[in-house]
């Protein structure tokens, strides 16, 4: 009885040996570049579900990368000189994922296959060696974008005031806390009963914004403060006897913003920006003793450019 219990013992230890043997044979390592954190964690599950078991370390029996460029993922096995190239040009983004698993399948097969073909050369003592650092920064997950920075230009309109002021702006933008800034200049003329006032203005926005992801890109809306300097310069007309003076002041209002993020290639972005408020602090500028050139009232504009993501 004692010698039937200890062969017993010794096959069923036979058999978890051989079963460990197969796991191993089937592990796998994958690594990311280029791809988002969300798309390279559900390849994962996919794969550990397929797989059973999924070994991201340098003795996995396949090493598999997956780089992915915009509309087109690539995909090899470089130890057995095997590729793939998938375009989702068409393709849902909720499906990338599930493709991009069976195509992992496929080529893990293709490579046990290659293995059983060739004959195995005797290899010598495995040595357990440290991953190289390129290997180690494809296996990480890429950084979050924190800022953006960006240069826009567009217009406003004054309802009461300047009736168009043209410009552009320097905009720094928080992706972790919604919250914006920006540089405006802006320039524009009226035309009165004695001839041009020309208006020139430099100001800063600062606004906090709730924001929302929108597919692959985001839209953000707040609420800030707008404060700046004007400089008028009146130029009178031929037959004017009036003569032509400068003023500089300061003005500031409250307003209401929103901003559009779409990605373009990366890490550039194209943005739009909607931005309307009101005039707490007016600028007059006196035309022989009528305010005829004025920055008050509510305003209204919109500015088009382009952000890089940091």
């Amino acid at each position: 009885m004692k010698r039937r219990a200890l062969v017993t013992a010794f096959l069923l230890l036979v058999c978890l040996a051989s079963h460990a043997n197969a796991q191993a044979a089937r592990s796998l390592a994958l690594s990311f570049e280029g791809c988002r954190d969300e798309d390279a964690a559900e390849i994962r599950r996919l794969v550990a579900i397929d797989f059973g078991a999924l070994v991201a370390t340098s003795r996995a029996t396949y090493a598999l990368s997956i780089r992915c460029r915009d509309t087109t993922w690539d995909l090899g096995i470089p130890a057995v000189a095997l590729a793939r190239s998938l375009d989702f040009v068409s393709t849902p983004e909720s499906a990338r994922a599930r493709l991009t698993a069976i195509v992992v399948g496929e080529l893990v097969a293709e490579a046990s296959t290659e293995r059983q073909v060739k004959p195995t050369k005797p290899s010598a003592p495995a040595v357990v060696q440290q991953a190289p650092p390129e290997q180690d920064r494809l296996s990480r997950p890429e950084r979050p974008k924190r800022f953006r920075l960006g240069v826009t230009g567009g217009g406003r309109t004054l309802l009461g005031g300047v009736p168009r002021l043209l410009g552009g702006a320097a905009r720094f933008d928080d992706l972790l806390i919604p919250w914006s800034v920006d540089a405006l200049f802006e320039q524009g003329a009226v035309t009165t009963s004695e001839g041009v006032v020309s208006v020139r203005t430099l100001s800063g926005g600062l606004a906090l914004s709730w924001q929302q992801a929108l597919g692959a890109g985001s839209v953000r809306a707040g609420a800030g403060v707008r404060a700046g300097a004007v400089w008028m310069q009146g130029t009178p007309s031929d037959r004017s006897e009036v003569h032509g003076q400068a003023l500089l002041r300061g003005w500031a209002g409250p307003m209401l913003t929103s901003l559009l993020a779409l990605p373009l290639k990366r890490p550039l972005v194209f943005t739009l920006v909607v931005e309307g408020g009101y005039t707490l602090l007016p600028v007059y500028g006196l035309v022989d003793g009528r305010r005829e050139a004025a920055l008050r009232g509510f305003w209204l504009g919109a500015q088009i450019g382009a952000g890089l993501q940091l």
